[in-house]
């Protein structure tokens, strides 16, 4: 009997102790750049962060949701209004992002919204806040602007990491709505670069400080 006791007073103590060690820290992004809209005389400096809420398998990917913070606190859709970064008639920065990830690397896609991405979202036009990088693109070079609506990808070094980019244009002469949209994602580290141009107002946000340990999933 009191060997019964002596195991479960030692169970006890490490459950308490387990219930007594911090939570690990959540893994966190931070980029820096400039954000404004057309009425802004010039783009306003920005500093925000991506910061990992969980991980889980969509769509058969390994997929890291992702929330959007600013001095620490979760941002929502009127408070991203407000930095410059929702000028457009359509998403172009998101509350919230889903990096889902295929196998073998091959090729990464980044989905944005008001929530973690559903598959029903899955589903939906790449355009905006959304775009897929392709690893072969990354041996690529940047075309020159098209003359019509035009989606591409290439290589480009952002900061200190050779990234893959997805980018699209819209140059439409005609109707005068221009925009031009750019993400950029660097294998084993993450989104790299996030921007955006219009007539509405632009942003452009690079990465300057990645976790110590991305720890990126792999593909199941």
């Amino acid at each position: 009997m009191r060997a019964l006791f002596a195991s479960l007073a030692v169970l006890l103590l490490a459950l308490d102790a387990r219930a007594e060690a911090p939570a690990p820290a959540s893994r966190k992004w931070t980029y820096r750049g400039t954000a404004g809209t057309e009425a802004d005389a010039k783009p306003k400096p920005l500093s925000l962060s991506l910061v990992e809420i969980g991980r889980r398998t969509l769509a058969g990917r390994a997929t890291v949701d992702l929330a959007v913070e600013v001095d620490g606190k979760r941002q929502t859709r009127e408070q991203l209004a407000a930095l410059g970064l929702a000028s457009a008639p359509f998403p172009v920065f998101t509350q919230s992002w889903s990096l889902l990830l295929a196998s073998g690397a091959e090729e990464a896609r980044l989905v944005g919204g008001d929530q973690p991405a559903t598959p029903a979202a899955l589903k939906e036009p790449m355009e905006g806040a959304s775009c897929t990088w392709k690893k072969a693109d990354a041996r690529k070079k940047r075309p020159k602007s098209p003359r019509g609506d035009r989606a591409f990808g290439y290589g480009k070094k952002v900061g200190r990491w050779p990234s893959v980019c997805a980018a699209f244009e819209h140059p439409s002469p005609e109707s005068g709505d221009f925009y031009a949209i750019e993400h950029c994602f660097a294998p084993g580290v993450g989104v790299t670069r996030l921007s955006f141009e219009s007539v509405w107002g632009r942003f452009e946000l690079e990465l300057v400080e990645p976790p110590a340990t991305p720890d990126l999933p792999a593909a199941p």
